[in-house]
């Protein structure tokens, strides 16, 4: 397993680092958030999830997370459609419902759509918990 650090060409404007260093496995790619701390990500044609994602659970580290994913999916060809705030709120979104007991085995992981969330309620909340960025 090699060690794969990549200098990003674009960021959300929030994120302090533009440097990544993440290792693929088995389908799944590690990446570094900080030292010692690794999210698992798996990048499919429509999606991607990010296993656990409660875990990382600040504005920092989520901001440094969706900077990652828009690289990399770029990297695969596809394209995040909506704005960070509304990713950021879906994600606030997953984390509070994980951590309030609701279903969680569904809002363990979080699975980021490349394009809009067909969720009408999804959107709703992503926009209002997003907004406060």
């Amino acid at each position: 397993m090699t060690e794969i650090t990549a200098q990003a060409k674009t960021q959300p404007s929030k994120t302090s680092s533009s440097v990544f260093n993440y290792t693929e496995r088995d389908g799944k790619v590690y990446f570094s958030i900080s030292p010692g701390r690794i999210a698992v990500l798996k990048f499919g044609k429509s999606d991607v999830s990010i296993e656990k994602s409660y875990l990382y659970d600040t504005t920092k580290e989520m901001e440094k997370i969706l900077s990652f994913v828009k690289y990399y999916a770029s990297n695969l060809g596809y394209r995040m459609v909506r704005s960070d705030s509304e990713l950021i709120g879906e994600y606030r979104l997953h984390t509070l419902l994980y951590k309030i007991g609701y279903k969680q085995k569904q809002t363990g992981t979080l699975n980021w759509d490349y394009d809009y969330d067909t969720r009408w309620y999804v959107n709703v909340a992503s926009k209002i918990l997003g907004f406060w960025r």
